[in-house]
C-alpha cells in the first residue's frame, strides 16, 4: 500500500515554529475535510495520491493519501486497508508517521497523517550522495532501530523497509511511513509480501515469518547507506532470491567499510531468524559505540543533515510528480459496508482525487504488483522480474560531512 509518499512526517518531534506542519494536540478540534485545500502532490503510485493540504483555520499542513476503493476492490484488499488504520491508531512514537483523521469519499478512503516536508530519505542520498557517510547511516538506523522497537511493542510486523519508506521531517529526524503491508501478529505468517531486495529468506521460502524479518531488513538498509545498493541486487527477482538463500556472507562489502558496521550487518542479516540481532543487541554495538540513544529518544541529538524547509507548503524535497496520474479505476459500491470505519463525521462534500501512488514492494504472488517502478527500482510481485540502478557512493558528501 503506498503512503504519504514514504511522505509525510510525525510528532514528538518538536515542531519548528517556522513551519507549522506539525502534528496536532489531542485537544486540538478534529480537523475536518471541508477545511482542507490542496498545495501540491507528495507522491503518486498505483493506489492513489499523496497530496500536502493546508488546513483553512489554521494554515497548519498535513499528508492526505487517497487510496482507490476501485483498485481495492479489484485486488481484493478491503482489509489491508482497513488492517493499516488499526495499526496506525495504535502507534504513538516520534519514529513513526501519525495518523490523525481518516475520511471516506465516493471513490476513496484517506488518511491524514503528519507531514514531513524533509521528504524521503532516498531522495536525500540521492541528491546529497550520502552513500557511504556512515555518521549519517548511525543516525538513520537509529530512528529505525526506535521505529521497529516501537512497532514489535504492539505486535506489529513492518515488513516494507527501504530509504523510500522513511521520510525527514523539518528537524532531520527521520520516521517510519507505509504501513500498507505490516501486520498484528504474535506469531509467524506466511505471506509472501516485501521488495525482493528486502525480504529475508523466510518470507522468500514462505517457511512463516515474524519480526525477525524487520531486522533482517534493518541490515539490508545499513548495507545499501553505505555501498550505494542493496546486498542481494540483480537483473531478475529469481536471481535475487538466490543470492537471498546463498546469503549475506557472501556479500563483498565497500573497501572503506568499518569492520563494526560488517559485523552489525553480519548480526542482523543471519540466516536464521531466531539468531538475529534485536534492539537491546543493536543498541549495545560497537559500532554505536559512544552514540548517546537518550539524546535519540528525547529528540535532542542533533541530526547529522538539517532539511530545507521554508515554511509548512515547501515542496521542495520532493519528487515532482504533478503529471503523474495513476488509472482510473471506478467503484461501485456494493452496500456490504466495508468502508464504514472510515468516517467522514458528513463533511465529504470536496471533488474526489485521482487515483495513485508510487512504491515498489509485492504482496502476494497470486496479486499484481502494487507498485510501479520508483526511483530506479523495479519490482513486482513474485516471480515477475526486478532490477535495480547503483548509486554513487558518497566520496565528499556536500552536507554535513561523512
Amino acid at each position: 500500500m503506498v503512503q504519504a509518499p514514504a511522505h509525510s512526517g510525525h510528532q514528538a518531534v518538536v515542531q519548528s515554529a517556522s513551519t507549522a506542519s506539525a502534528v496536532p494536540s489531542q485537544q486540538n478540534a478534529r480537523i475536518r475535510r471541508r477545511d482542507l485545500e490542496s498545495v501540491g502532490r507528495l507522491g503518486v503510485g498505483a493506489f492513489g495520491v499523496v497530496t500536502l493540504e493546508a488546513d483553512k483555520r489554521t494554515g497548519r499542513t498535513y499528508a492526505l493519501k487517497a487510496v482507490s476503493k476501485g483498485y481495492l476492490v479489484k485486488l481484493g484488499m478491503e482489509h489491508s486497508v482497513k488492517n493499516e488504520k488499526k495499526i496506525l491508531e495504535m502507534l504513538n512514537s516520534p519514529f513513526v508517521i501519525k495518523l490523525l483523521n481518516t475520511y471516506n469519499g465516493g471513490q476513496h478512503v484517506y488518511f491524514l497523517l503528519e507531514a514531513a516536508l524533509g521528504g524521503e530519505l532516498f531522495t536525500t542520498y540521492e541528491r546529497h550522495r550520502l552513500y557511504g557517510c556512515e555518521k549519517h547511516a548511525r543516525f538513520y538506523v537509529a530512528c529505525v532501530v526506535e521505529a521497529l522497537a516501537h512497532l514489535h511493542k504492539h505486535s506489529v510486523v513492518y515488513r516494507d523497509l527501504k530509504p523510500e519508506n522513511l521520510l525527514l521531517d523539518e528537524r532531520g529526524y527521520c520516521k517510519l511511513t507505509d504501513m500498507g503491508l505490516a501486520k498484528i501478529t504474535k506469531g509467524l505468517t506466511y505471506t509472501l509480501v516485501g521488495t525482493p531486495d528486502y525480504m529475508a529468506p523466510e518470507v522468500i521460502k514462505c517457511t512463516g515469518h515474524g519480526e525477525a524479518v524487520d531486522w533482517w531488513m534493518l541490515g539490508v538498509l545499513l548495507f545499501e547507506l553505505l555501498a550505494g545498493r542493496a546486498p542481494f541486487e540483480a537483473e531478475s527477482t529469481e536471481r535475487v532470491y538466490e543470492l537471498v538463500r546463498q546469503g549475506i556472507m557472501y556479500v563483498r562489502f565497500p573497501s572503506n567499510c568499518q569492520r563494526t558496521a560488517v559485523d552489525l550487518v553480519h548480526g542482523l542479516c543471519r540466516d536464521r531468524p531466531e539468531e538475529r540481532l534485536r534492539e537491546a543487541a543493536v543498541w549495545k554495538h560497537p559500532w554505536f559505540f559512544r552514540f548517546n540513544w537518550n539524546e535519540l529518544r528525547t529528540l535532542q541529538y542533533k541530526p547529522p543533515y538539517l532539511p530545507t524547509v521554508t515554511g509548512p507548503r515547501d515542496l521542495a524535497n520532493f519528487r515532482s510528480c504533478e503529471d503523474d496520474d495513476p488509472p482510473l479505476m471506478v467503484y461501485q459500491d456494493s452496500g456490504n459496508g466495508w468502508d464504514a470505519d472510515f468516517g467522514d463525521d458528513g463533511t465529504d462534500t470536496l471533488p474526489e482525487a485521482p487515483v495513485a501512488m508510487s512504491r515498489c514492494s509485492s504482496s502476494e504472488a497470486s496479486k499484481a504488483p502494487l507498485d510501479a517502478a520508483a526511483h530506479g527500482r523495479t519490482v513486482a510481485a513474485a516471480g515477475k522480474s526486478a532490477s535495480w540502478t547503483p548509486r554513487p557512493v558518497a566520496a565528499n558528501s556536500a552536507v554535513g560531512g561523512c
